[in-house]
């Protein structure tokens, strides 16, 4: 089932709630993030997408799994492969900023399915190159 109009995602209720708009080959992918300790608001951590072939009509929301996550990720980037997509997810930055971390990767070959993507630990806990 597609629906017509704008991404249905989460709805924003503050300053926490992000949502990133990306576009590929067939189309585009939207996501939404909230919630978690950094967000001030109490709620629980959420990241869902939603995906559109021509912009106008867009599938029903899915959440994405984030098992083991006490504080928001947010999709900073999507790139496309010969096999689909990788969406990148950062935390959010603390007070005083930091370098950003890639927090987790999902894949999708059609940009409604994601699936997480498990890799060596030093791939997402190494601080950058200096």
């Amino acid at each position: 089932m597609v629906q017509p109009g704008l991404p249905r995602l989460t709805p924003v209720t503050g300053e926490s709630t992000s949502i990133g708009l990306f576009g590929w080959s067939k189309g585009f992918v939207a996501f939404s993030a909230d919630g978690g300790p950094s967000s001030g608001t109490g709620r629980a951590v959420t990241l869902s997408a939603t995906a559109s072939r021509d912009g106008a009509h867009w599938t029903p929301t899915r959440p994405i799994d984030l098992t083991g996550f006490a504080d928001q990720v947010t999709v900073v980037s999507v790139v496309e492969g010969p096999a689909g997509l990788l969406a990148v997810g950062h935390n959010p930055m603390d007070t005083c900023g930091g370098p950003p971390a890639v927090a987790a990767l999902w894949r999708s070959a059609d940009g409604i399915a994601w699936k997480r993507v498990t890799g060596p630990k030093l791939l997402v806990d190494a601080p950058p190159d200096r």
